[in-house]
């Protein structure tokens, strides 16, 4: 994805916490937004270190590096305002609270990917062992 169109998606979740914010709900009811935005500044830290290459890109490694360099600054300058507007309303503890939520949440939905890629394999090998039985009885019969 586009450096410039991450940093969109990241300036748009920002606008919808400035506008719970605005409308009286809590900070740290913005969830979503606060998760589009990390998932931005991670996907823009990807970007600069491993810049696409090949048909799809446009423009050099170099630029589409610098491209991402300078949105992921953009991008952590809104998190880093965000983070200090939970820090400020709730305390320290509360980010650092929130933060080990988010990795726990990350590690369990890991979890869960590599549990259902193991169910998939063994339905997969149970339908094969059920086919090759199936086609063992046809060709006896």
């Amino acid at each position: 994805m586009d450096p410039l169109t991450i940093l969109a998606s990241i300036k748009a979740a920002n606008e919808g916490i400035k506008q719970s914010i605005a409308l009286g709900r809590d900070i740290m009811d913005t969830a979503k937004q606060l998760s589009d935005i990390m998932q931005g500044v991670a996907d823009l830290t990807k970007l600069t270190v491993d810049p696409p290459k090949g048909f799809g890109s446009s423009g050099s490694a170099e630029e589409i590096a610098l491209k991402a360099f300078q949105a992921k600054k953009e991008a952590e300058e809104i998190f880093t305002a965000y983070k200090n507007n939970v820090i400020a309303e709730h305390g320290i503890n509360e980010w650092e609270r929130l933060q080990r939520q988010i990795i726990d949440t990350r590690k369990r939905l890991k979890a869960e990917a590599l549990a259902a890629a193991q169910r998939k394999a063994e339905d997969q090998f149970l339908a094969t062992v059920i086919g090759v039985c199936l086609i063992a009885i046809a060709t006896t019969i």
